[in-house]
């Protein structure tokens, strides 16, 4: 039982240094697209420090009500879903992506992410204005599957990644959300 535990946790390990990877590469790109001119507003992403608290992010069907935190370290992942600081903000045009953690050794703030149906709808506070989006695509990939992260110029896009399964995480369960609308938050309360 001892020797199970153990092998899951350097599963685990393994798992998070591989999507430590991942998102070091994906910097990389997004350097490379912004020294190009596709990316005007880096600058402003810039802006958030690591760590700061950008927004809130409520999944009703499955009870979450967690804040968005800017980054994807260790700490900033024990508060709440981390921005990748690289994709764009919430209601952009283009893909905002946020991840947690599900497991019981790092953090649990998506443990249900895998409870989600198409249709649902996923809500976003940031700045004043909440933006609510809709589950259009789930599935799983591999850790190494940067394709999720892509930015596109026609939608606005939120994304979710986890680990999955959530003992093992050798995978990524990913969400993707189309915006549905948006209000200002004086008019939803």
């Amino acid at each position: 039982m001892i020797r199970q535990w153990q092998n899951e946790q350097v599963v685990m390990t393994r798992n998070h240094e591989q999507l430590i990877q991942n998102q070091e590469r994906f910097k990389y790109i997004c350097g490379i697209r912004a020294k190009r001119g596709y990316r005007s507003e880096v600058n402003y992403l810039k802006s958030w420090e690591e760590g700061s608290i950008m927004g809130v992010i409520r999944l009703n069907r499955i009870n979450i009500n967690i804040p968005i935190v800017q980054g994807t370290t260790d700490n900033c992942l024990s508060m709440g879903a981390g921005h990748i600081r690289e994709s764009d903000l919430p209601g952009q045009l283009g893909n905002c992506v946020l991840a947690g953690h599900r497991s019981y050794t790092y953090g649990k703030m998506f443990n249900r992410l895998g409870e989600i149906q198409l249709g649902d709808e996923i809500e976003i506070d940031f700045g004043k204005m909440t933006f609510i989006y809709e589950v259009y695509q789930i599935r799983i990939v591999e850790p190494d599957d940067l394709s999720v992260l892509n930015r596109n110029d026609i939608n606005r896009i939120l994304t979710l990644i986890t680990c999955h399964p959530i003992r093992v995480a050798d995978k990524r369960l990913v969400i993707h959300s189309k915006l549905k609308n948006k209000k200002k938050i004086d008019e939803i309360r």
